[in-house]
């Protein structure tokens, strides 16, 4: 897939993309270890990264919404509750942010930013280009159904 590249059965056009609706849904529940899929964005990075399985959400306003876990090298964590957008071009949006008694904080500052290779870190671009916003997901009728069963498919086991 070409990034930025419009699929008409998607609903988006490139005008519209500023007016495009972004429904105010709760954060899901605080992410459970048993529910976390470690997925390996760059062999380089010593960090390691989660998705909750049980977080990852499409809705009627066509983003993928995720809890994301990233545990440094040191053994700190960070937790966030993010939506990827894919079209017309992909873009990141952070919602909430995990605080250690496990509850989320609401971001205050919460935009949309274009993704793009210079400026989005490694792990946003393999979610977005390799999982949620691959050819073969965004052009399902069941986009959900889809990135599960890539989700399964790639981090098997």
């Amino acid at each position: 897939m070409v990034w930025g590249e419009a699929y008409p059965f998607f609903g988006f056009n490139e005008s519209a993309q500023k007016d495009k609706l972004d429904i105010a849904l709760p954060p899901p529940q605080y992410p459970e270890q048993k529910n976390l899929i470690e997925f390996i964005p760059n062999a380089a990075s010593a960090h390691q990264f989660f998705l909750d399985r049980n977080s990852i959400s499409f809705s009627s306003d066509e983003i993928i919404r995720y809890s994301l876990r990233i545990k440094s090298a040191q053994g700190s964590e960070t937790t966030s509750f993010e939506g990827i957008r894919c079209l017309p071009i992909p873009e990141r949006k952070i919602y909430a942010f995990g605080r250690p008694d496990k509850q989320w904080v609401m971001s205050k500052h919460a935009n949309w930013a274009p993704l793009n290779l210079a400026s989005t870190p490694s792990h946003i671009r393999y979610l977005s280009h390799s999982l949620f916003c691959a050819d073969e997901v965004i052009k399902s009728a069941n986009v959900l159904k889809e990135i599960m069963k890539k989700l399964d498919s790639v981090h098997a086991p």
